[in-house]
């Protein structure tokens, strides 16, 4: 198991990171008014939007495979690596087919199987790794792809011990209720 025996998503982020945001979506979406819209509502909403990957998240949020009943998290470590979102998977067949859709809209490469996770480049946006339980978005698509490739590799290997789940703070943070958190 790569992710140390546990299948918590947030084990990829390292106990290094000098900052993590937390982003609780059921209380944004609720606050956005998106947890109340209707199917057609969302669609009609989406249909005004022109990037395709923020269209099929706002038009059919449980049709991309994410989870969006847990919190998504941003995260960063001085001079080791670019930003990150990492989201929990909730299906990677839906991911798999919304991520076909990406690529017949150009937003993406040919997503590539490396075994243990697969990965693309977003256009304009960085790398994309994702496996069973976790996509990750790693923002910069000017890093090489070989350095960008050893770093997902290295995260989606984290152990319990070397990843944010050891640190303290990082603990007192998931027990405080708010629509954002940040751990500095």
């Amino acid at each position: 198991l790569l992710l140390g025996g546990t299948k918590d998503y947030t084990q990829v982020i390292p106990a290094d990171a000098s900052v993590v945001v937390s982003v609780d979506v059921p209380a944004v979406m609720r606050a956005s008014g998106l947890a109340g819209k209707t199917p057609d509502e969302l669609k009609s909403i989406a249909d005004k939007i022109y990037n395709p990957a923020m269209k099929a998240l706002v038009g059919d949020p449980a049709g991309t495979g994410l989870s969006l009943k847990d919190k998504a998290y941003l995260f960063a470590s001085v001079n080791k690596d670019e930003p990150t979102l990492v989201f929990k998977v909730a299906d990677k067949g839906k991911l798999e087919k919304t991520f076909k859709k990406l690529i017949a809209d150009g937003m993406c490469d040919a997503i590539e199987d490396h075994g243990a996770y697969e990965w693309t480049l977003f256009h304009g946006i960085g790398y994309c790794a994702f496996n069973k339980r976790v996509l990750m978005i790693v923002s910069g698509s000017d890093i090489a792809p070989d350095n960008a490739m050893v770093r997902i590799r290295d995260l989606m290997k984290e152990g319990k011990r070397d990843c944010i789940l050891s640190v303290p703070a990082f603990k007192h943070l998931e027990t405080t209720n708010a629509e954002m958190n940040v751990y500095l």
